[in-house]
């Protein structure tokens, strides 16, 4: 079981921490810029805004772990999710989308400040975490309680710093996916979500088949 947690946690919170999104692309952009260290501190104002995120589902989850209902709920709502992420994330690699450029005026604010910001003010990562999140957090607590949490949570931190650090470096020495690379990248991926997705669907599944 552990060994399957530490697997969900990095793949699954992987692909969401790899998808491009609002904080991918200013890092892009301000790396080009600053070099590797805008993106190690990107990822740390990121993770000043996800760490009390997870212990706050935790917190929460906490007091109703021991009920099905749960269970089934943030299974089918993680599921769903996932396989709503998976079918996007197709459309991406069939559709072979194109680098997005982040067209603004030059700001002047910290990497710190630039990942809170963009974490906190972004609803695709408020909802990611309040559905799919809050499945493996309810997951991880079950089994292993906060200390566990923690534990995990620094496997899927050091994703964040590794690619947002990456990413800066690759920009700044002006280095860029191929065309051909992102699409392999982005169908992994919607490998990925889809197995997970119908994987806690059917957990959920299996549970509620025991009230019948």
């Amino acid at each position: 079981m552990l060994t399957e947690l530490v697997v969900e946690v990095l793949l699954v919170t992987s692909s969401g921490a790899l998808s491009p999104g609002p904080l991918t692309i200013a890092i892009l952009r301000e790396g080009a810029r600053k070099g590797w260290k805008e993106g190690f501190d990107a990822a740390l104002g990121h993770v000043i805004v996800e760490f009390p995120l997870t212990i706050l589902l935790a917190l929460g989850a906490s007091m109703i772990l021991s009920s099905d209902v749960c269970v089934i709920a943030t299974g089918i709502l993680g599921g769903s999710s996932l396989l709503i992420l998976a079918a996007l994330s197709l459309l991406d690699v069939l559709r072979s989308v194109r680098g997005v450029e982040l067209e603004c005026r030059e700001w002047n604010m910290s990497g710190v400040t630039l990942g809170i910001l963009l974490s906190a003010l972004n609803p695709q990562f408020l909802a990611w975490w309040a559905t799919v999140g809050l499945k493996i957090v309810v997951d991880i607590v079950a089994y292993g309680g906060l200390a566990l949490l923690f534990a995990l949570y620094l496997l899927h931190a050091w994703v964040d710093f590794t690619w947002l650090t990456l990413l800066a470096y690759m920009s700044y020495r002006g280095l860029r996916f191929s065309g051909r690379l992102r699409t392999l990248i982005s169908a992994l991926f919607t490998i990925i979500l889809a197995y997970y997705g119908i994987s806690f669907l059917a957990n959920s599944l299996l549970v509620l088949s025991r009230f019948q």
